[in-house]
């Protein structure tokens, strides 16, 4: 999954922004992110794709 390999670029503290036209990817990344304890800060529905926003820990 690309989200995980770009969160090891990022530090704690810092967002992670990710755009995404997958209807799955809400559930997915708000449970991936409650699982390796980030988290979701915000999904936002930009016309037919979300702004899916993470904070890593």
């Amino acid at each position: 999954m690309e989200t995980i390999r770009a969160m090891r670029y990022v530090d704690a503290g810092q967002v992670l922004v990710i755009l995404s036209d997958d209807p799955g990817a809400r559930t997915d990344l708000a449970l991936w992110a409650h699982k390796t304890g980030n988290e979701l800060v915000s999904i936002v529905e930009q016309g037919g794709w979300d702004e899916i926003t993470l904070l890593k820990r």
